[in-house]
């Protein structure tokens, strides 16, 4: 039988926000699982976990506090502003934050050995970046409130009060291209060919995409030891489930580590190899206009992802849930 649905395009948005935040938490479970954490410790981070930011404006009657922690998250912007002030402003940040770390250490090729072979990126790579500078970056950057899990005066937030905890102090940023789009200089000197390409999503007056990250950039900070150990911690968790159509629940054990794995082992380290909650990783990815029907010749969009390591810190941030303005984009809740 055929059965048709007919809804609207901003509903099948939150079912995609949805059906994305029950399988982080499903990630969560199977590696908490994989490393024999308590079920106490699983239900203290639901409480907190970033996906509330996602849920709780469906379900609220009157504005709400959250108190979230974004440790052993990744977030990544996939909703964007259109006009070109502001544009302009999340690159001047981005260019800002760069000129403030100094100079690369990885200039034009990022490289890594990944078992007997190697991986590479285009890009460059600064290490030991200040926490302020971070911070810095996500204060002016101006997110756009379709993005759901990502508000950036949030995370600025989160990173100063875990820097004064002693977490978060460093941060690998990465600028990063080799892409299929055009290419464009950063601070007139940091030339990204090819700047990264994301369709739109059809619908909307804003430019969303489906996905950020590629699934290997997470782990570009990670020397070859914290792979292989994110790897293994991977493949134990590994749960042979194709219905859910994740790599790390298809036919096949997975060849490289995932995304909970590799923030698990950055923080908390693994058999021989330290873990370093001081270091976080941001990600910052110049994406072509044309390919969100911009003008070519405008500036980039400025896209990031932040990827937080595993704390043992119960520290958390206030997230105040507007329900006015769900009710007002969306319909009173009845």
């Amino acid at each position: 039988d055929l059965c048709r649905l007919y809804t609207t395009s901003d509903l099948v948005e939150w079912f995609g926000h949805i059906a994305d935040a029950a399988e982080e938490l499903r990630q969560e479970f199977d590696t908490m699982a994989a490393v024999k954490a308590t079920p106490e410790s699983y239900g203290m981070k639901v409480q907190s976990h970033p996906v509330l930011m996602v849920t709780s404006p469906i379900k609220m009657r009157s504005a709400k506090s959250l108190q979230l922690s974004f440790s052993g998250e990744v977030l990544e912007t996939v909703a964007f502003h259109r006009d070109r002030a502001t544009l302009d402003k999340n690159l001047t940040v981005a260019e800002r934050l760069l000129e403030a770390a100094g100079a690369p250490c990885c200039d034009g090729v990022i490289s890594r050995r990944r078992g007997e072979g190697r991986q590479e990126w285009k890009g460059f790579l600064w290490e030991s970046v200040p926490a302020d500078h971070v911070v810095d970056f996500f204060t002016s950057y101006l997110t756009h409130p379709a993005a759901r899990k990502v508000n950036s005066a949030v995370l600025a937030d989160f990173v100063k009060v875990m820097a004064a905890g002693g977490e978060l102090t460093s941060w690998t940023v990465v600028l990063l291209g080799g892409g299929d789009g055009a290419s464009h200089v950063l601070c007139g000197k940091y030339a990204v060919e090819n700047m990264v390409v994301r369709k739109p999503k059809e619908g909307g007056e804003h430019y969303s995409i489906g996905r950020l990250l590629s699934p290997r950039d997470e782990s570009i900070d990670l020397e070859e030891d914290a792979w292989q150990a994110a790897l293994e911690l991977t493949v134990s968790a590994w749960t042979k489930d194709p219905a859910r159509g994740t790599e790390d629940t298809g036919k096949e054990p997975p060849k490289s580590p995932s995304g909970p794995c590799v923030r698990r082992v950055r923080g908390l380290g693994a058999d021989g190899v330290p873990g370093n909650p001081k270091r976080g990783l941001l990600l910052i990815y110049p994406l072509d206009p044309a390919a969100a029907n911009l003008p070519a010749d405008g500036p980039p969009v400025i896209a990031f992802g932040a990827s937080f390591p595993a704390s043992r810190s119960t520290t958390t941030v206030k997230y105040e849930v507007d329900h006015l303005l769900w009710e007002t984009e969306y319909a009173p809740a009845n």
